[in-house]
């Protein structure tokens, strides 16, 4: 399993996952991407990298070295992770979300 350094109790989880939407114009495509295809059947991990490939690729990207969450996300871009799971998504993209609102919050006060 991914260890992004943070323990957060499940439903605050999905609460601060749905967030990491406002902070990357391309993240839509994690909540709509082709996760579920006909059927009830799913791709599974796959789905993950061409999202991640889209997201990497946006001049929004803050970075790999941004948070550990981003360091996932360009991984999962490059193919260097096989998509994981959706838990492992939410944990990125709360990792992600977390450290970019910590910064801004960090910024607006030395300002």
């Amino acid at each position: 399993m991914l260890d992004l350094g943070v323990e957060v109790h499940s439903e605050l989880a999905a609460e601060l996952s749905s967030m990491v939407l406002q902070t990357l114009p391309h993240a839509e495509a994690w909540r709509s991407g082709p996760y579920k295809g006909t059927g009830g059947r799913s791709l599974g991990g796959a789905a993950a990298i061409p999202v991640a490939e889209m997201i990497a690729s946006a001049p929004e990207f803050c970075g790999a070295d941004y948070s550990t969450g981003d360091g996932w996300i360009e991984q999962t871009s490059l193919g260097a992770t096989n998509g994981s799971s959706p838990q492992t998504w939410r944990r990125a993209c709360t990792n992600h979300h977390l450290a970019f609102v910590t910064d801004r919050l960090a910024t607006r006060s030395a300002s």
